[in-house]
């Protein structure tokens, strides 16, 4: 995962899961860190600027689109 703590929300940049290892729970654990770095940065949302084919995945994890921007609350 490459993110990036901007002024208003920790912006995730990358999240890769190797595809032997997909459906395991590991995209959803990195994204529950994600949350819990945003928190201890006092930033309320994950936001999402390229979701290059993960809309489905960004969806079942709690994003919600908003134009070309995936954002999903933390806090």
């Amino acid at each position: 995962m490459a993110m990036e703590i901007t002024s208003d929300a920790l912006r995730i940049d990358d999240i890769v899961v190797a595809g032997d290892l997909r459906r395991k729970w590991i995209g959803k654990a990195m994204l529950r860190e994600a949350a819990e770095l945003a928190r201890k940065f006092e930033k309320m949302q994950l936001v999402v600027t390229d979701a290059r084919g993960a809309d489905e995945f960004l969806r079942r994890v709690g994003f919600e689109e908003q134009g070309s921007v995936w954002i999903r609350r933390v806090g």
